[in-house]
């Protein structure tokens, strides 16, 4: 099979969110149906794409700022589903260069997360659009410093109200050393909070297991 890699046209600055922004004579990468569709231009109001017709088409909309997509290629931002950013300034510039303009976080700290959400939005730097965890739900002993200790079905119904409603994380992720009671009580807890998890699947559980108590994504590390 043989790959190849096109040049992509992104659309980043957060500057433009509240204009009109024409695209013309862009090729569009239909990943759904697997085609390229030539010649086409784009409006794109407030930051969604409102029209998408033929390059020769008449509008009647006014842009704000029109880019030449002659030769290049409009395609939907890439999504990396598993990071640990602890530097943007080395890591969120690769990201962007690579199509990638969302990540899930499994593990980042929520201070530093608000404040990359925070400069992102006001146009002082570019990165990604951010879903995160904040810090890992761990057993008693966990793995990774700055994770959640958690040693019993309290404790684990604790740290899913403070993360959420403290650090306003955007889901759970649990690991591998909680006790199987404790990680049911999260689940629960999820569950009456509204509030996805993911992660590891704990060693105390199997994945039949983690499936059925509503575990978004799976991982499972043995330690």
């Amino acid at each position: 099979m043989k790959i190849f890699y096109l040049p992509v046209l992104l659309l980043l600055s957060v500057n433009l969110s509240a204009q009109t922004i024409l695209i013309k004579k862009v090729n569009i990468v239909d990943v759904e149906n697997g085609r390229i569709i030539s010649n086409k231009q784009v409006i794109i109001k407030d930051g969604i794409i409102s029209q998408v017709v033929d390059a020769n088409t008449m509008l009647q909309t006014k842009a704000d700022t029109v880019i030449d997509g002659t030769g290049k290629y409009l395609m939907p931002g890439l999504w990396d589903m598993h990071t640990h950013v602890w530097n943007d300034a080395t890591t969120f510039p690769l990201l962007i260069a690579n199509g990638v303009t969302g990540i899930r976080g499994m593990f980042e700290s929520m201070y530093n997360v608000n404040n990359w959400r925070d400069n992102i939005s006001k146009g002082k730097m570019e990165g990604p659009q951010l879903f995160v965890a904040g810090p890992i739900v761990d057993g008693p002993k966990p793995i990774w410093p700055g994770s959640v200790a958690v040693s019993n079905e309290a404790d684990g119904r604790r740290a899913v109200d403070s993360l959420k409603n403290k650090l306003k994380v955007d889901f759970i992720k649990v690991y591998s050393l909680l006790s199987y009671t404790s990680y049911m009580a999260i689940a629960d807890e999820c569950k009456k909070q509204q509030i996805d998890f993911a992660g590891h699947v704990p060693n105390e559980v199997t994945v039949v297991e983690a499936a059925v108590a509503g575990q978004k994504a799976r991982n499972i590390y043995m330690v």
